[in-house]
């Protein structure tokens, strides 16, 4: 079953992509650091972050 927030938090303005069976969201923020997130799954309903790859450097 999905539960909406799929993914919990503030996670604005998502884009998703597929590869092959794999499914990646990243979604931005810039007034929050770090800023954007990248999560994968492969159902669509369970997601891992994956990286943040914004950083202060």
């Amino acid at each position: 079953m999905i539960i909406n927030p799929i993914i919990k938090g503030f996670n604005p303005d998502p884009s998703i992509c597929r590869v092959d069976d794999d499914y990646y969201i990243a979604t931005s923020t810039f007034e929050w650091f770090p800023g954007v997130q990248i999560h994968h799954s492969r159902d669509l309903a369970n997601w891992t972050l994956v990286t943040h790859p914004v950083n202060k450097t």
